[in-house]
């Protein structure tokens, strides 16, 4: 936890993935049109704080907990996906990267902020799933989004062989 607070400090786009952890100011969101997707029913959360992190000027920490989260296997973040999870988590990311390919950021800044749910899709989604069919699904969205992601040369950096990983 120490460790991602001190990330938090040094760059407000490694603040992802984390809604119930964070106070919006009503007037930010509202001002800059940020909701958390309808018909998406995993994954929203991510689309919603990835937007914030972009478009906030700045962010401040609280260090002290106030919400403990409790994993149950039949949730929406249980460790397998079902389809309906997998549909959603891809919808997601679709959504996450149309924001970023419309948004005014610097390369770096979009590859921080597209690179987690990208990561997920291509490789977390998929050992998620005992599926073919999902795991086959997931591939082909994966390249897809890769296909249609800007700044390729810096998301190869972040992802190394992605390409023999589909290969193989």
């Amino acid at each position: 936890f120490d460790n991602w607070l001190k990330s938090l400090k040094q760059d407000k786009l490694n603040f992802n993935y984390t809604l119930w952890c964070a106070i919006y100011k009503s007037d930010f969101i509202k001002s800059n049109n940020i909701e958390c997707p309808v018909g998406v029913i995993t994954s929203q959360d991510t689309v919603f704080v990835i937007q914030t992190s972009v478009l906030a000027n700045k962010i401040e920490i609280v260090s002290d907990t106030y919400y403990r989260y409790i994993r149950i296997e039949e949730s929406l973040s249980s460790r397998y996906l079902s389809n309906e999870k997998i549909e959603s988590k891809i919808k997601a990311a679709y959504l996450i990267l149309d924001f970023l390919n419309s948004a005014n950021i610097s390369p770096t800044d979009y590859v921080k902020a597209w690179y987690p749910m990208f990561r997920f899709i291509s490789f977390a989604a998929i050992e998620r799933t005992t599926n073919k069919q999902s795991q086959q699904r997931l591939s082909k969205v994966a390249i897809d989004l890769y296909n249609k992601s800007k700044h390729k040369n810096l998301l190869n950096k972040n992802l190394g062989d992605f390409a023999g990983f589909f290969i193989c």
